[in-house]
């Protein structure tokens, strides 16, 4: 068989191997998903803010037809892409597109869950280790209760984490290959990270590879790791822009301020604490666990035993990033000191860092399973196997019991739609806090949950006494309303003088007067707009200014790294013939 046809049938494999690992982890989700369910919002967790953040894109393309760039039903009216967890910028939204938003998280998991045990795979196979030793890599990342523990908790950012391998697998690859094109690859895979509500997962990725790199320059004894990593860093930059510009014109560099001390998990080996600590243990602690088991920890320190020259860049990467997760002990402590940078001071929660933990585990792991099979053939190969399928066997044991999205599928109670929208302050729904069902019922909602409002909640609820309508006149006038999208406005307004109408959502620079006269104003916060006298019809539109610009960097990413692609072969050869 030849080499290309082999690679192909081991690309086949892997890919069935992941969706069957992916498939049996994430059983309960999958059998209430083919069985009709659908998620609902369950005490105590944030899925109703991963669900309103895929209804509102899907509704505005769906029904209204418009690009979501604003979203009228959360607080009074927020960006789109400014609302870091905002998670539509993705292929992937055409699961959301194709199943409803509900449906379409729940097979989401499933397919992050597959690319995070291909991912791990892969980095193994660029790394040089066995096929064998890449399956206990990918095993030790995919398979570690980090995943479904996240998503239990309503934290679908931590999907993204799936693509933490495949961007550190393109930087190895580009210093492998000498080839900037999989460095501006793997900035692409930071990028979707970002793209995926995943601020956390593209931020933890950033550190893994700024620690990783110089580790394979001293290794190599060249600086070309670190040009690698330059240019990861400048693509991952480029392809963000369509969402980072809109964050950060919203939120500033420092969204929120926040530090924390979780203490490094102690059920990183032994499933009887995780049981204990986690599980069963107050809420905060849940997001405080790393499973891999006994047996790849054995494989992950026989790796480091057997092969240190090449595991000793991870094992670097494991002490830091684990020295991360134990959290803020003191003011020289790396916890508290990477958060005086732009956008790391918003992270919170250390132990979030454990995806990056269990991926240098990972990479260890694969190196001591792969000396296993290679001290006695054919039982070391045998015995390696069996240890495998018993780690993984016992990840799926610990992590698929725990998984209590199960009780999250199921009939929704009907929702009355309300004809006209209008925002809410009171939940319309009990024991919820109610975001995405008000969305489902046409309402915006002023009390929904989100992780950075800088400039406050300014609409006012229907059932709060000083609501005057979603749309009123102060100074004489009426105003009536023609249309309403989330993006385009519409009245007929009639003031026998100068006066100004009153949109009951927050003010944001990216509302324009598309037909008619006035100016936008703000007032105390509010949307609003000075009119002239006279009898008028009003458009108004929401643009943003940044998603243009954003939109335009993003695209020329692309184009660059298409056009390094195609040329920098023939650069390399001219490099290479000058040298001669």
């Amino acid at each position: 068989m030849s080499k290309s046809s082999s690679i192909k049938v081991e690309t086949a494999f892997v890919a069935l191997g992941a969706v069957v690992l992916a498939c049996w982890f994430g059983y309960p989700v999958l059998s209430a998903l083919l069985q009709g369910g659908r998620v609902v919002e369950v005490p105590d967790t944030d899925w109703e803010q991963a669900l309103h953040l895929h209804w509102v894109p899907f509704i505005t393309i769906t029904h209204y037809h418009q690009f979501p760039l604003w979203d009228p039903y959360c607080t009074g009216g927020i960006p789109m892409l400014g609302d870091p967890p905002s998670a539509f910028f993705t292929p992937l939204l055409l699961l959301d597109l194709i199943f409803g938003p509900a449906k379409g998280l729940g097979y989401s998991m499933i397919c992050h869950s597959a690319i995070a045990f291909a991912g791990g795979y892969l980095l193994a196979r660029i790394l040089g280790i066995s096929r064998l030793g890449a399956v206990a890599c990918g095993g030790t990342f995919g398979g570690s209760s980090w995943y479904y523990n996240h998503l239990e908790l309503g934290h679908a950012g931590w999907m993204a984490y799936a693509y933490m391998p495949w961007a550190v697998a393109m930087l190895c690859l580009a210093i492998e290959r000498r080839r900037f094109v999989f460095a501006a690859a793997g900035g692409f895979f930071m990028a979707l990270m970002q793209m995926e509500q995943g601020h956390y997962p593209f931020l933890h990725t950033s550190l893994v590879v700024a620690a990783l790199a110089p580790m394979l320059a001293i290794q190599r004894r060249s600086f070309l790791a670190l040009v690698m990593l330059g240019v990861m860093v400048a693509f991952a930059a480029g392809f963000a822009a369509v969402k980072a510009l809109p964050g950060i014109a919203y939120t500033g560099l420092h969204a929120r301020a926040c530090c924390g001390y979780d203490g490094w998990p102690v059920s990183f080996l032994f499933r009887w604490l995780f049981w204990r600590v986690f599980v069963t243990g107050p809420y905060h602690n849940l997001e405080s666990h790393g499973y891999i088991g006994l047996i790849f920890g054995a494989f992950a320190i026989l790796g480091v035993a057997s092969r240190f020259p090449k595991t000793f860049p991870w094992l670097v990467v494991f002490m830091f990033t684990s020295l991360l997760a134990i959290g803020n002990f003191g003011q020289y402590s790396p916890w508290y000191l990477i958060h005086q940078l732009p956008f790391y001071g918003s992270m919170s929660r250390p132990a979030r860092l454990m995806p990056a933990v269990t991926l240098a585990a990972g990479v260890m792991a694969g190196y001591g399973a792969e000396y296993i099979y290679s001290i006695a053939k054919p039982w070391g190969m045998i015995v390696a196997a069996l240890l495998i399928t018993m780690a993984i066997a016992d990840a799926r044991d610990v992590v698929t019991p725990g998984i209590q999205l199960r009780d999250m599928m199921g009939d929704q109670a009907p929702i009355n739609l309300s004809p006209d929208f209008r925002q809410a302050f009171a939940s319309p729904f009990e024991n919820v806090r109610g975001e995405y069902q008000a969305a489902q019922a046409n309402l915006g909602w002023v009390r929904c949950l989100v992780d950075i409002l800088p400039k406050g909640v300014n609409a006012v609820g229907y059932d709060q006494t000083d609501y005057r309508g979603e749309e009123y006149m102060q100074g004489g006038g009426t105003v009536r309303r023609i249309s309403w999208t989330p993006n385009v406005l519409s009245f007929d307004v009639d003031a026998p003088t100068s006066a100004t109408m009153f949109v009951n959502q927050n003010y944001d620079s990216g509302w324009l007067i598309q037909e008619g006269r006035g100016e936008v104003v703000s007032i105390n916060g509010r949307l609003a707009v000075k009119v002239p006298a006279g009898a008028q019809r009003l458009v108004m539109v929401y643009r943003s200014r940044e998603f243009v610009k954003g939109l335009l960097i993003t695209l020329s990413t692309l184009a660059g790294m298409i056009l390094l692609w195609r040329i920098e072969p023939y650069l390399w050869r001219k490099m290479l013939d000058f040298e001669r």
